[in-house]
């Protein structure tokens, strides 16, 4: 498991925010294929009052969490991000996404 977080907090407004989640998460799967990207915490609860976006990203192989970290050094500066980066298995055998309520944001449920 691969965590990333950026200290500064700041009042988030939730369509800027989706935008450049969306935004990104489209650009590294250019990159990166099978990338998975999911919302949790208090970020999905209410955006605007949160302290930071939780974001989990899944992904196919362990050695794709450096390149993952690499391509998102500037996106994890913009925001205040708390990036948790788990392999498919990792994800299956935490059951994160469960136990979390994540909300998948990418790619669409309708494009698989």
């Amino acid at each position: 498991m691969e965590r990333i977080f950026h200290p500064h907090a700041h009042e988030m407004n939730i369509e800027v925010v989706e935008m450049q989640i969306l935004n990104t998460a489209k650009w590294l799967s250019q990159s990166i294929a099978g990338l998975s990207w999911y919302l949790f915490g208090s970020s999905l609860r209410n955006i605007s009052k949160a302290n930071d976006i939780d974001i989990l990203i899944t992904h196919n192989q362990v050695q794709e969490s450096s390149m993952i970290r690499d391509h998102l050094k500037s996106f994890v500066l913009t925001l205040p991000v708390h990036l948790v980066l788990l392999t498919e298995q990792e994800e299956i055998e935490l059951k994160f996404v469960q136990t979390q309520g994540c909300k998948r944001i990418f790619p669409p449920y309708d494009s698989h």
